[in-house]
């Protein structure tokens, strides 16, 4: 099981809702008998500390490129750092300047290309 996102408001935070809903996801993996929890990358010393409360075992990601050689080959592959500037600007002026009708109309085609 991977956990891709776990959102809460930051008055709550006190309150530990990002535990909550990993240990109420934790429990239900068991009951499913699943072998592996994936708590997904860790960016920065907060998601670090935040994983290894949880007792991870923190490995490298890997990835690889299937496709005819001469495509693969020219592809040039580049993390993006989701926690840059730039992309913190792009996070505000989505939030800012895009009204939620369009982020329903908008959103998943972009979240697939970034996730490419």
């Amino acid at each position: 099981m991977h956990i891709f996102v776990i959102a809460s408001l930051p008055e709550a935070w006190p309150k530990r809702p990002s535990d909550l809903a990993h240990w109420e996801l934790i429990q239900w993996a068991c009951q499913q008998d699943f072998k592996v929890f994936d708590f997904g990358s860790a960016r920065y010393e907060g998601q670090i500390q935040f994983k290894k409360k949880w007792g991870v075992e923190f490995r490298d990601y890997g990835f690889y490129l299937v496709g005819p050689q001469e495509t693969v080959s020219k592809l040039q592959v580049q993390s993006v750092k989701t926690s840059s500037k730039s992309m913190s600007l792009m996070s505000d002026l989505w939030r800012w300047g895009v009204p939620i009708p369009l982020t329903r109309l908008l959103g998943p085609p972009i979240r697939r290309f970034l996730t490419k």
